[in-house]
Order: C-alpha cells, then sequence, then structure tokens
C-alpha cells in the first residue's frame, strides 16, 4: 500500500516551513543595520501605540504599506527598480539582504551599493547560471516552489512560460526573538522553605475566599505565610484574612500606592521568599506556588513571574490584550529568561525587563534590596533594575495564574492616557509626536463616524459567519477610508458601547473642537492607529474562533469601541506632553481627571 501524505500532513508541512522561513527572515533583519526601531515608531506612531514589536509589525504588513525600516532603505524604490521583486511578493529587504546586496542592487535613489560585487544587470537567457547557493537563497526568500519558478525564469526565457504566479506574503510571523532562553523544569523533592504571600486588598469580597483557600492548600513547601495590606476595607476581606490566620496590616486609604503597599507587606513579611499578587487572582493548582519556586532555583534566576488565564466571563478586549502582550514578550507557547538585551531601546526593554504583580517570586532579602517604586507600572520598573544590574528574571506562559477584569471604556481610555505617560517618563527613546487638541479632536470625531459606520457595516453579515469572511469585511471597511473628509456634524455616542463618563468626556471634547475640519480632505492620523487595534482584534478572532455569532459579534463591537478610547487616551497624553500653549489648560484639567485611579 503506497505511503502518501494526506492533505492536513501537507498542510502541516506546509506551515512548519512558512514558520521556519519566517523566523529565519526575523533573524535575519534583526541582525543587520538596516532596521531601526525607533525610526520605526517614530515614524508610524499606530504602530507605536499598537504597542506590537515593530520589526513584527515591518515583516507582517510594513512593507505591503510601502513603510520605510530605517533611513538606510526605502521600501518603495526597491520595489519600483526591481520588477521581479515586486512581482514575487516578497519583502525586499529581506530580497536585498539575501540576494541583492550580493547581486549589486541599489537600496536607494542615487546611491550605489556598499558591498556590490557588481553592478546589477540581468544576463541574457542564454548566458544566466543558477548556483548551488543562488539556489539556496532563492528557496529562502521566495519558498521552494518560488525558488523553482525563480529558476524558470532565470534559465528559461518569459515568453516560454508566461509570468510566474505571484507569491502571496505570508501573514504568520514567528515569535519575538530576543535576549532570553528557555527555562529548565526538573521535578524536585519538597522546598524547605516558607513563601510569604503580599496581597494588597481593599473590599476584596467573594475573591478572596477561593484564593486564601488555595494558598492554604498549596504543597511543596516548608510553610506558606499570607501577608495582608489592607487600605480600608469596609466589607468582610478582614474577617476572612483572619480566619485563614494571614497577618494583617492596615493602612488609610489615602496611604495606599501600589508600591507601598507591596512594600510595607514585605517589611512585615518572615518567610524566604515573597510572592506578590492580587486579592482577586486564583491559582491554577496546589502546587502553582513551589512550580515557581522550582524554575527560580533549578535556572538561577532572581525572580518568577506567570502569565494569566482570564476568566471565563472575561470580554474580547481583555482576552485580545492579553494574547496581544504575551505575543509581543514571546511567551504565548513557552517559559521565557530575560535579560538585559544588547539593544537597549525602549522596545528590547520592555520585552526583557517584564515582571507582573499579579504572580512575583523573589527572595526576600533580595527585594528588600531593591523595593517597589512608582504609583505605576512598578512591577516592570523593578524588572527593569534587576537586568540592568545582571540579574536575569524569569517569565512562565506554561503556569497562569486565572485573573482577568471586565473594565469601561472610561477606564481604558485613562489607560491609554497613563499607560503613554508613564512610557515617556521612564524611556528616553519613547519619542512623542507633537499633537494639538485642534489636530486631535476633528480626527477622534471622524473616527468615530467611521467606527459607527463600521458596526453598521459588520451587523450586516449574515450569521453565523467564518471568521475569515469577518476579516474580509473588516479590510473592505477600511479600504479607501482614509480618502474621505472631515464629517459636518458630530456623531452619535452609542449608549450600548460607551459607559457615561466616556460619553461625556468625548462629548465635551467633541463639541470644543470636533468641527474644527468639517468638509476638509482628512489628513489625520488616528483612523490608522485604530486600524492597527482593528488588526489585532481580526486574528484573535482568526486565531481562536471558527465562526462568528450574534453574541461574538456584539464583543466585536464592544471592543473596537475601547480600542478606540484607549488610542484616544493615548493621543490626550501626546497633547498633554506636546501641545500648544493654548491647550495648556484644558489639557491641566483632563491631565487631574484621567491619571486618576488608574
Amino acid at each position: 500500500m503506497e505511503n502518501n501524505p494526506t492533505a492536513s500532513q501537507t498542510d502541516e508541512k506546509t506551515a512548519g516551513g512558512k514558520l521556519n522561513r519566517l523566523t529565519s527572515d526575523y533573524r535575519l533583519v534583526k541582525k543587520s543595520n538596516l532596521f531601526d526601531p525607533v525610526f520605526y515608531l517614530l515614524n508610524n506612531p499606530d504602530v507605536r501605540v499598537a504597542d506590537v514589536d515593530p520589526l513584527r509589525h515591518f515583516l507582517r504588513h510594513g512593507w505591503k504599506e510601502l513603510r520605510d525600516p530605517s533611513p538606510g532603505f526605502s521600501v518603495s524604490f526597491y520595489l519600483e527598480t526591481y520588477s521581479d521583486v515586486r512581482e514575487a511578493g516578497v519583502n525586499p529587504l529581506v530580497h536585498y539582504l539575501r540576494l541583492g546586496q550580493a547581486e549589486g542592487r541599489q537600496r536607494l535613489p542615487g546611491e550605489k551599493a556598499r558591498r556590490a560585487r557588481r553592478q546589477f544587470v540581468p544576463a541574457p537567457a542564454a548566458r544566466r547560471k543558477i548556483t548551488l547557493r543562488s539556489a539556496f537563497g532563492y528557496a529562502k526568500v521566495y519558498g521552494v516552489q518560488g525558488a523553482v519558478r525563480k529558476a524558470q525564469e532565470k534559465l528559461i526565457p518569459r515568453a516560454a512560460f508566461g509570468h510566474p504566479d505571484v507569491t502571496r506574503a505570508m501573514n504568520l510571523i514567528p515569535s519575538v526573538v530576543v535576549s532570553r532562553s528557555e527555562v529548565w523544569h526538573e521535578p524536585l523533592a519538597d522546598a524547605e522553605v516558607t513563601v510569604s504571600v503580599i496581597i494588597p486588598t481593599k473590599n476584596a469580597g467573594g475573591d478572596m475566599l477561593p484564593l486564601l483557600k488555595t494558598l492554604r492548600a498549596q504543597k511543596g513547601l516548608k510553610a506558606i505565610e499570607i501577608v495582608v495590606v489592607d487600605s480600608g476595607s469596609k466589607d468582610d476581606t478582614l474577617v476572612l484574612a483572619e480566619q485563614f490566620g494571614a497577618r494583617i496590616v492596615q493602612i488609610a486609604p489615602q496611604e495606599f500606592s501600589h508600591s507601598y503597599a507591596r512594600n510595607l507587606g514585605a517589611q512585615k513579611a518572615q518567610g524566604d521568599f515573597l510572592l506578590f499578587t492580587v486579592q482577586d487572582a486564583l491559582p491554577p493548582n496546589e502546587t502553582w506556588v513551589r512550580d515557581m519556586l522550582q524554575v527560580l532555583q533549578q535556572n538561577e534566576v532572581s525572580a518568577v513571574s506567570c502569565a494569566e488565564s482570564p476568566r471565563e466571563d472575561a470580554d474580547l478586549f481583555y482576552r485580545q490584550i492579553c494574547w496581544n502582550h504575551y505575543n509581543f514578550l514571546g511567551i504565548n507557547q513557552s517559559d521565557r529568561i530575560f535579560s538585559m538585551p544588547e539593544k537597549k531601546d525602549h522596545i528590547s526593554l520592555r520585552q526583557n525587563a517584564q515582571l507582573s504583580d499579579l504572580a512575583c517570586l523573589i527572595p526576600r532579602e533580595l527585594f528588600l534590596q531593591y523595593g517597589y517604586r512608582r504609583d505605576y507600572a512598578e512591577d516592570l520598573d523593578l524588572g527593569l533594575r534587576l537586568i540592568q544590574d545582571g540579574h536575569r528574571i524569569a517569565f512562565l506562559g506554561s503556569t497562569r495564574v486565572i485573573h482577568s477584569h471586565n473594565r469601561s471604556p472610561y477606564y481604558f481610555l485613562k489607560r491609554g492616557y497613563v499607560d503613554n505617560l508613564f512610557l515617556s517618563d521612564m524611556f528616553s527613546d519613547f519619542v512623542l509626536p507633537r499633537v494639538t487638541l485642534d489636530e486631535l479632536i476633528p480626527d477622534v470625531t471622524f473616527t468615530y463616524h467611521f467606527l459607527s459606520e463600521l458596526v453598521g457595516q459588520l451587523e450586516q453579515l449574515s450569521l453565523p459567519a467564518d471568521s475569515n469572511l469577518f476579516a474580509e469585511a473588516m479590510l473592505r471597511a477600511f479600504a479607501g477610508a482614509g480618502t474621505q473628509h472631515y464629517p459636518a456634524s458630530l456623531p452619535t455616542l452609542q449608549d450600548a458601547f460607551l459607559d457615561p463618563q466616556a460619553k461625556e468626556l468625548l462629548l465635551h471634547l467633541m463639541t470644543g473642537w470636533g468641527l474644527n475640519k468639517a468638509g476638509k480632505a482628512y489628513t489625520g492620523f488616528l483612523l490608522s492607529a485604530f486600524q492597527g487595534y482593528a488588526n489585532i482584534t481580526m486574528a484573535y478572532v482568526q486565531n481562536t474562533y471558527e465562526a462568528l455569532n450574534d453574541e461574538l459579534l456584539d464583543d466585536v463591537k464592544h471592543c473596537l469601541h475601547k480600542a478606540f478610547c484607549i488610542l484616544t487616551g493615548a493621543y490626550l497624553a501626546y497633547c498633554y506632553r506636546t501641545g500648544s500653549a493654548e491647550d495648556s489648560g484644558t489639557m491641566e484639567q483632563l491631565h487631574l481627571l484621567l491619571k486618576e485611579g488608574v
């Protein structure tokens, strides 16, 4: 009987080959001096706001949109100059690095290739040769089938076989490759150590009981100490804590900050190790703490965090941003060890310095040397200081704590604002675009009009619909949207998708500046950034669901409104830092409002 591969096996091998090729492309471009992440983010603020790896974005979308990777390479020039690259549909920078540079092709107009071996002139058909080295090069750039077509193109006159089919660029991009290594796991005997679990609390309600029960049931340790730092609970939080033998530390509500509460709990703790978590987290099993401790001990790392699995009732936007963030860190499919990267731009540092207060295990003596700082993103700040001092830290994707929040659009508007202020404070290369309210708010008005139209178009889908059809509908909606004009009337803000606080703030802004560009051709930037978030939504839906039903469509509409709000908040942060003197009074009032309670 013949042993022929099935269709699924063939598809599996093809997908594996694409992934290997894309991984190779990522490493090739990253090692070259022709991709500058700071340049790319500065010139593409939508990529920065979307919080994705700029190189991944360039390989997946950017080159198709003619975005240049650095001042040293022009995508549009290369594609216009070399028709074979354009017709093959391959990434021009990858082609240049694998083949074009050796062939003497130019990467910028008016500039000769620096390491050219010869001027590139297509040889007559009779003189064309295919060497083993060039064959491997063609296979890496064009794939096996594309390499065969390329060989035909080289060896046979074009008229003999007609134009080759265009090889579509792949949308699959490998996990980010940064300065890290795999985590080693090996079962060990019970650890003769005490772990102190630090939990800041306030009116924890029913969330505390399953957390306390699971902590008390932990196995494989000498002891678990629970330290609760409470900032004014009025419910039975402290009664429950006492029942489970917790050490209770009380502070006034006005004293609370994320850093202060945790630092105080660490000072009162008596364990050998500290495990920071939150009042509404749920450990996944009875060996959770020991598993994290063994990773710390076996891999000679200084701190260990783990990812979160959203609860069953988590909304689409929360699940999506978790998925996208862990893709950014490269831990959705694996555990990682992070250390100081060679490149010290803010993207690389964030990828390699991430710890999480949802679950952060660290030796007590080491933590007391560092402590938490800042009122926001104190966990990232701690991770950054650790790797700067030569420590290694681990982040686990295989072990996950159960946790999520279904937040309002107004919360995400504030979150987008605070996130970008924090990043600009922490990283000197996080460059903010210069934006004024007179420019931004008409753009907000335009983009919300578009969002309302997009929702209407999605509601026309015949459900259930294949998730790929949903993605096609989204792409159609964005096509040509940027060629429209600013609206002459304010949009109707939808009660179904915006909470009262978000509506009130957006309406206030739109009433003041929203129609300042009415009737003019659209020249804004928010729509492009919004499409970046919509692309993440499409990718998540396609990755997770086979079909779009009524319930999922409703989730998508809510998700897109929260994406709109987080982007509006981000650009308001840019206004606060770079806006005009005329905006200062308004932005100071907004600043006090938006930074509160996040």
